[in-house]
């Protein structure tokens, strides 16, 4: 990080960023992507985050000049310089200010989930560290008002250094030169065993892995259901278990009763015979799903936005990391969920129409 006014370092690059034009905001509700021409950006190029000091900006340039095409100084985050829309996890919305001061809110979006994930987890680490600093020298300032501590000699003290040959506990004279404290040896090899991953995992691969780590969710417009850490190697047997034991549950604790319709996608364990049957079974009405569908499930968006939430908290083991996402997971506001199930009519609509591509969500 940039610890002087004069020099500036770079927190983040995105070779990809598109830029809109965005309405005024109409109510409180929020910036929703919807609203702008997604399929028309009015600019394309990369996006740079630097730090100069305590200060990040993101810098929007020209991919083969890198000509500056706009520039957004963030003082805070999360503020009112970079805002997240209510309806898609790859859209932000930001504060550009000229050399003027004049300042106007203007849309970008990132083609991939990840590299929106980078940006916001880039401008989370850096203030961060602010954070940190500030407290280091609050701390520091609050020393220097304090009584000082004085450690010199008075008149007519006196220190005694007894320098001559120490004996060993066996009785016998320790050999001269020897120091009176010895050194551990080195672990065989003379290598530093490092702790495992178990013992103190870093949180950043915590945090990517929650993908890969086999997770449950329910979610629907009244609120999050059940989330479930999974041990093991996830397959039928265990998927089935998981439902039994969460699926009817989070229905029953939303209020919805059998007024829902259970959503997963053509994974095997998910269409395997047993779990049709136990479906069948227990009479839950099941989506219809196709085969290629990358862009119909608004639980990706949850999933970014809890891996954000996370990250934020910086869980020091996995038992802190489980609790984490549990806690953040209900935290998810039902205005939240209510804007992503709104958004599903039109995901539908723009599958068929990108022919199973890449869509906006």
């Amino acid at each position: 990080m940039a610890t002087e006014g004069g020099y500036e370092s770079v927190l983040c690059v995105k070779q990809d960023v598109n830029v809109y034009k965005i309405p005024p905001r109409a109510s409180n509700r929020g910036y929703r992507a919807s609203d702008w021409k997604l399929e028309q950006p009015d600019w394309t190029g990369r996006l740079r985050i630097t730090a100069r000091a305590k200060v990040a900006y993101i810098k929007l340039e020209d991919k083969a000049s890198g000509e500056l095409f706009a520039q957004a100084p963030v003082g805070e985050f999360p503020g009112i310089a970079v805002e997240t829309v209510s309806d898609s996890s790859r859209y932000f919305v930001i504060r550009i200010q000229d050399g003027n001061g004049r300042s106007a809110f203007i849309g970008i979006g990132f083609n991939d989930r990840g590299d929106a994930f980078d940006f916001n987890v880039s401008l989370q680490d850096h203030f961060k560290w602010v954070k940190q600093e500030n407290e280091i020298s609050k701390e520091s300032q609050n020393k220097d008002a304090g009584p000082k501590l004085d450690l010199g000699f008075k008149a007519g003290q006196t220190i005694t250094l007894n320098i001559g040959q120490t004996k060993r506990r066996d009785g016998k004279p320790r050999p001269q030169g020897s120091v009176g404290f010895g050194l551990l040896p080195p672990p065989p090899g003379g290598k530093i065993a490092l702790p495992s991953s178990t013992e103190s995992p870093n949180h950043v691969p915590e945090l990517a892995a929650l993908n890969n780590a086999p997770q449950v969710a329910a979610e629907d417009t009244a609120g999050t259901g059940a989330l479930v850490r999974i041990e093991g190697q996830m397959n039928g047997a265990k998927y089935r278990e998981v439902l039994e034991e969460n699926l009817l549950p989070s229905a029953r604790k939303l209020k919805l009763v059998r007024k829902f319709t259970f959503q997963h996608d053509n994974d095997p364990k998910h269409t395997a015979k047993a779990t049709l049957e136990w479906l069948r079974n227990k009479k839950v009405n099941v989506l219809e799903w196709p085969s290629q569908s990358p862009d119909l499930n608004p639980i990706e968006n949850w999933w970014h936005d809890l891996k954000i939430a996370v990250h934020q908290r910086s869980p020091r083991n996995l038992t802190e990391h489980e609790q984490f996402c549990k806690e953040e997971w209900s935290n998810i506001a039902k205005s939240m969920c209510a804007n992503l199930a709104e958004t599903y009519p039109n995901r539908l609509t723009a599958v068929i129409a990108y022919k199973g591509t890449s869509t906006k969500y």
